[in-house]
């Protein structure tokens, strides 16, 4: 109530009323009513929510998983509408299967089922070592890990087997720390151990995930080949500054490079992604559908 009365100080009567005979529902309601009615530039604010909108992961110590999607009211009430909607049928489905469970379950289940159908396109990175595997268990100081998010139970891998979108990366057999061929270009294999060992861009300091390109890390004209370990991935920003001439240290311990400048270079890290960004968006407007694979 404070905020709306800030942004309308002449409002603060009819608020403090408001509390008085309304709920806390309602009273929620008629404060954001109000901050939007005080708004001078409406247009601008809308604006700004849809540069700031954002999606966001992670995940607790106990395997329990998040997610936090924010942007505009209109777009995410139109998301919630759409999974409140699936939310109904499974909850009828339920019921006349005799099963009673919160609604917010249901509606878990209907954003799965909205976001991760099955046989879909995207690819899942799963790292599992093949006893493991076999045995359907985990034992001290093995792997059965999803990229980026943490460990998962060894069912949820046997549950995944028959759907398109997994890929995973058995530690038994093809070591992918040892993949080597005559090519310029990375094999699927090896794109995908790269995936794996670099969800995010490999530069110290960056937390880009999207439009990850891969780079050979040693001069490839030397060497002739084609190795994961001489591999990174770096968004399209930090690759170009790499191309242009800054040092990029060799990966620490975590696996992150660091990027200096050569000297007398003028252009910021804001320049140069802003000008990588135009040259991914050309990219794309050429038809290129597939992950740049550069060097």
């Amino acid at each position: 109530m404070a905020g709306a009365a800030a942004a309308d100080p002449s409002a603060e009567q009819r608020l403090l009323e408001s509390s008085k005979r309304n709920g806390l529902a309602e009273l929620q309601d008629e404060c954001r009513r109000t901050r939007r009615n005080a708004d001078r530039d409406p247009e601008a604010t809308a604006r700004r929510i849809h540069a700031q909108r954002s999606y966001r992961t992670w995940t607790e110590p106990d395997g329990t998983g998040h997610v936090h999607v924010s942007g505009p009211s209109a777009v995410i009430a139109r998301m919630d509408n759409a999974i409140r909607h699936r939310a109904d049928k499974l909850f009828r489905q339920a019921r006349s299967d005799g099963r009673r469970e919160a609604s917010e379950a249901y509606a878990f289940d209907a954003a799965e089922g909205a976001a991760a159908p099955k046989r879909s396109d995207a690819k899942i990175l799963v790292r599992v070592d093949y006893p493991t595997l076999l045995r359907g268990r985990c034992l001290d100081g093995e792997t059965c890990e999803v990229a980026g998010m943490g460990p998962i139970p060894v069912s949820v891998v046997h549950e995944w087997m028959d759907d398109a979108f997994l890929a995973a990366i058995v530690t038994k057999g093809t070591e992918i720390t040892k993949v080597v061929h005559l090519g310029r270009r990375f094999t699927a294999e090896q794109r995908t151990a790269l995936q794996w060992r670099d969800p995010i861009c490999a530069r110290k300091g960056c937390s880009n995930r999207l439009g990850l390109q891969y780079d050979h890390f040693e001069d490839w004209s030397a060497t002739h080949t084609t190795r994961v370990t001489a591999g990174k991935r770096f968004c399209a920003g930090c690759h170009l500054l790499k191309s242009r001439g800054w040092h990029v240290t060799a990966p620490d311990d975590d696996g992150q490079c660091t990027f200096t400048p050569p000297r007398g270079e003028a252009a910021t890290l804001a320049d140069v992604a802003a000008a990588a960004g135009a040259a991914v968006a050309a990219r794309r407007a050429a038809c290129s559908h597939s992950p740049p694979d550069t060097g």
